[in-house]
């Protein structure tokens, strides 16, 4: 798996600037969606890297 060039912004994406103290937990929380989707929505592919080594 190709790694997601650090300009990738997916479609119907909208950029945010992380500030400190966010999470993918809190972030997920605030747009309704489970962390793992915000996730592979940003790095497509990770849920299958996740599946086969968690680690």
């Amino acid at each position: 798996m190709k790694p997601v060039v650090e300009s990738y912004v997916p479609p119907a994406g909208i950029r945010h600037a992380v500030t400190a103290g966010e999470t993918w937990i809190s972030l997920a929380k605030r747009i309704g969606i489970d962390p793992w989707d915000l996730i592979e929505f940003n790095f497509p592919g990770i849920k299958l890297v996740k599946q086969r080594d968690f680690q």
